[in-house]
């Protein structure tokens, strides 16, 4: 009984892990460098934001006066200076590329890398 409950346990582990499209590590945002108050929201929870930390869309990205963060995927990277919000939608096609930015105050740097024809934007509402 044990081992039929081990096996039935390990299967469903190989089959979510197999279920993940290959590209699922691209679709991760990690920092790559963090100076000062930086906070990081996603998945419902709110987090100071740490160099290393990896999370998925949606998520909003918040810098403190002194703060400032580098948020890479894959070869694309935003910088996010002092006093910025950034927020990023969930992709219309999961586990892909970030699609699209909303840059709710503050201002980022963007180096955005080929995307093979998937388009990038980046809203401002308060920005005319």
């Amino acid at each position: 009984m044990i081992q039929r409950c081990m096996y039935a346990l390990l299967m469903v582990a190989f089959l979510s892990a197999n279920s993940l499209p290959a590209n699922s590590e691209d679709a991760l945002l990690i920092l790559k460098e963090v100076s000062g108050n930086v906070n990081v929201t996603y998945a419902g929870h709110e987090q100071p934001g740490r160099i290393g930390l990896q999370f998925s869309p949606p998520a909003q990205i918040r810098t403190g006066a002194d703060g400032s963060v580098l948020v890479a995927q894959a070869d694309t990277t935003i910088r996010i200076n002092p006093n910025s919000v950034i927020a990023i939608p969930a992709s219309a096609t999961p586990s892909t590329m970030v699609d699209q930015i909303v840059q709710q105050l503050g201002n980022a740097m963007y180096n955005v890398k080929s995307r093979k024809g998937r388009p990038f934007s980046v809203q401002t509402p308060y920005l005319t």
